[in-house]
């Protein structure tokens, strides 16, 4: 479906939700009938529904425009047959079959004609056991770069397929709260990257007689924050020969989905709540306490508001303000009522025809934060998330285990990916998160 039809479908099912509660309040009920009941379970799962696809729809409608942006891959120069006639220009489709021939050339030392022919024009070797994959993919690719193929035991950036970085990114992007609004850094190397911040919030200008010099020096604090490189692993897939060896088998999407969504997993876990201490700094560890609740397993909608207001107007109102939460507290936040049992959210943010936002704000799910509302929690956290810095090495290894799985007929993959990820907070706290009570 196109955005436009899931927007909609989006619309008629807010219509229907907005359609019951208008009769409720027209006649003074704050109940649901049971004739209403199904038709108002059903417009909301459809909501919720269709709001999943139109983020997904989104995503790849912004991942194709930036396809369309990157300037494409030249063909390779120069390269001529035995006779001297030009080959054919390399392609997206020459670099998938290149790929999957790399994939099985050493298992049994087979590859189709096409295979070989693909790996061939482009320059890829069996022997390697290992290719760099670029993320990003702004910087052109150049003729050395792909001529750095043949003297390096590692590369590859110039014959990855660019379906495989589609669906690594995707992956990577869905199986994340935090890469969805944390800004990203991608450098060339892993070296330590310092971050400097300065805190000039409490300094003010002053008044002085005419013709008198400021005799005060009053200088701002300035602090810095390191970005590391810590090496993650997607853990090994195997794939069985005869999966490599079918040509249907789309080997570019399943191992682009596979290790792009393990390491999604794993970077959106640490970088929400990893300690700092040899691991990345999580954004639940580095964000500063900004209300504790009074219930050890309960959220009030005043308490909502407590939080959003000990963050700073300069980092409330801007752009990358968000709160962030568990979808299962998310669930818990729509059931809030008020004294006369009507949904509290409903009748705020939904009536005024913007309920994929919470008090005025976008909201991101999280699953890597607590699931439930209990004793010490930190269920909520709100604050600037573009304030959150994820810096990445700019590829990701991936590394083919051929003789470790030989006697199973299988072959094994595995990808690398170096990155950090910290608060850049330099006393202002861009970031606070909710506490539960800690119970008696």
């Amino acid at each position: 479906m196109t955005i436009k039809e899931i927007l909609e479908l989006r619309k008629a099912a807010f219509d229907k939700v907005h359609e019951i509660r208008a009769a409720m309040d027209a006649e003074k009920r704050t109940e649901i009938k049971p004739e209403e009941r199904e038709a108002w379970d059903q417009a909301n799962a459809d909501f919720d529904k269709f709001d999943a696809e139109l983020t997904e729809a989104r995503r790849l409608a912004d991942m194709d425009a930036r396809m369309a942006a990157t300037p494409p891959d030249t063909a390779v120069p120069g390269r001529q047959d035995t006779e001297g006639r030009a080959t054919p220009e390399v392609n997206e489709e020459t670099r998938a079959l290149a790929f999957q021939g790399w994939a099985n050339e050493q298992l049994r030392g087979e590859t189709t004609e096409g295979q070989a022919t693909a790996m061939e024009l482009v320059g890829l070797r069996g022997s390697l056991r290992e290719l760099e994959i670029p993320l990003n993919r702004s910087v052109p690719r150049t003729a050395a770069e792909a001529r750095a193929l043949s003297t390096t035991t590692t590369g590859g950036g110039y014959t990855i397929p660019e379906g495989f970085v589609n669906e690594l990114e995707i992956a990577l992007l869905a199986y994340g709260g935090m890469r969805e609004v944390s800004s990203i850094l991608r450098t060339t190397s892993g070296n330590n990257m310092p971050w400097p911040t300065s805190n000039d919030s409490g300094n003010k200008g002053a008044q002085i007689d005419e013709s008198t010099a400021d005799a005060t020096d009053t200088d701002p604090a300035f602090g810095v924050v390191t970005f590391g490189a810590y090496k993650f692993t997607s853990k090994i897939v195997l794939v069985p020969y005869e999966l490599l060896e079918d040509s249907a088998f789309n080997m570019v999407q399943f191992l682009g989905q596979a290790l792009g969504e393990r390491l999604g997993r794993i970077q959106n876990e640490v970088c929400t709540t990893g300690t700092g201490s040899d691991t990345v700094n999580g954004a639940a560890t580095a964000a500063t306490l900004g209300k504790t609740l009074a219930g050890a397993t309960a959220i009030t909608w005043d308490e909502l508001l407590d939080l959003e207001h000990s963050v700073g107007r300069a980092y409330r109102n801007g752009p990358g303000a968000a709160y962030m939460f568990n979808d299962a507290i998310l669930k818990y936040l729509r059931k809030i009522k008020d004294d006369e049992g009507r949904y509290v959210w409903q009748m705020g943010d939904v009536q005024r025809g913007i309920p994929t936002t919470l008090n005025g704000h976008r909201y991101v799910i999280n699953d890597d934060m607590a699931s439930a509302p209990v004793a010490s929690a930190k269920t909520l956290m709100f604050g600037d998330f573009s304030k959150y810095k994820i810096r990445e090495v700019n590829s990701i290894r991936l590394k083919r285990l051929v003789e470790r799985y030989a006697e199973y007929d299988q072959e094994g993959f595995v990808a690398l990916m170096r990155f950090d990820g910290d608060l850049v907070d330099a006393g202002t706290h861009p970031i606070r998160y909710a506490t539960q009570a800690t119970g008696s």
